[in-house]
């Protein structure tokens, strides 16, 4: 659900590249959603985003660069947005 002039918030309660938040209202992914999350652990690499069970979409960041080990801290707020494909990850510790 894209909400026009809203901001979209979840905390993560999965496992380390494997995050994963629930947001009420959102039944599917729309290209240009974005989400904020506060991420529990840092990434290790390669890394994964599940809202509401819907599925696991790959994060990248630089439009399609994989995550680098640590682009993800433990409690770092993380905005993404769906481009159709991936989760874009706007704010990486590191490009």
């Amino acid at each position: 659900m894209v909400r026009e002039g809203s901001l979209v918030f979840g905390y993560d309660g999965g496992s380390t590249d494997d995050y994963s938040i629930l947001i009420r209202g959102i039944t599917t992914y729309e290209t240009g959603m974005a989400i904020y999350f506060r991420a529990n652990t840092a990434n290790t690499g390669a890394s994964t985003l599940n809202i509401n069970g819907l599925g696991a979409i790959t994060i990248v960041k630089a439009v399609s660069t994989a995550l680098s080990d640590n682009d993800i801290l433990a409690g770092m707020l993380c905005l993404v947005i769906y481009d159709g494909t991936n989760f874009v990850l706007l704010n990486p510790r590191a490009l």
